[in-house]
């Protein structure tokens, strides 16, 4: 009796957020968190030595240019390729974790902590420990905005920089507790009741666009009327 007490206690402790016993208490998944151009990337590559670095910058750029891959995103008005890159990245990083790559790094600029949930969940569906769980909250990495604009590799303006400063700053750091209480935007569609429609300028509907980042579910266009 004695010893079978002991056993599920011991089990009780090693089970992690999800509630999953920990089976790879090894296996270390890093979430990259910061603003294009804060030297976010640099640090991903130092610390997926030996692992992978998952981005979907990357993915972007393997498929064509990725200053063009974004202008015929806002020109038609279609989005979904951007979430289907997203996905892309995600899959490729679960069957990753699948493999026991360790570590795992994931280098988007996940500046809200829904943006890694389903990263975060995966790793934690497969045993990781909490505390495997990393978090690299960078920021803008001691920079200023417009030093961010003038040193980004992907040309990002400094309206955009400023808007993900601020979207940074209203939740950093992230948590493992913030991310898994998050909730993402396919769960904040389900719960809506109202809709309202509003009428923006160009400039505004890019900066929707920016703050939205990988949360637009693959699939949705934007619509216009005339």
């Amino acid at each position: 009796m004695k010893t079978n007490t002991r056993q599920i206690l011991r089990e009780e402790v090693e089970k992690n957020a999800l509630g999953v016993h920990v089976s790879n208490p090894s296996q270390k998944l890093y979430i990259m968190s910061g603003v294009s151009g804060s030297g976010k990337s640099t640090k991903a590559r130092e610390l997926g030595t030996g692992g992978e670095v998952f981005s979907t910058d990357d993915r972007i750029e393997e498929v064509g240019d990725y200053n063009e891959f974004f202008a015929n995103m806002i020109k038609s008005g279609n989005f979904g390729p951007l979430g289907k890159m997203h996905q892309v990245n995600y899959e490729n990083a679960a069957k990753a974790m699948e493999r026991g790559v360790n570590p795992i790094v994931i280098d988007n600029t996940n500046l809200s902590p829904s943006e890694p949930k389903k990263y975060v969940e995966k790793a934690l569906s497969l045993g990781y420990a909490d505390e495997n769980i990393i978090f690299v909250n960078i920021g803008t990495g001691g920079a200023t905005a417009e030093e961010l604009a003038n040193r980004n590799s992907h040309g990002v303006p400094l309206d955009k920089i400023k808007a993900m400063i601020q979207k940074y700053n209203a939740h950093a750091p992230l948590t493992l507790e913030k991310v898994i209480n998050s909730k993402g935007m396919n769960e904040n569609v389900k719960n809506t009741s109202k809709i309202a429609f509003v009428k923006l300028d160009e400039a505004s509907k890019n900066k929707l666009y920016t703050a939205l980042g990988n949360n637009i579910p693959t699939g949705w266009m934007y619509m216009c009327t005339i």
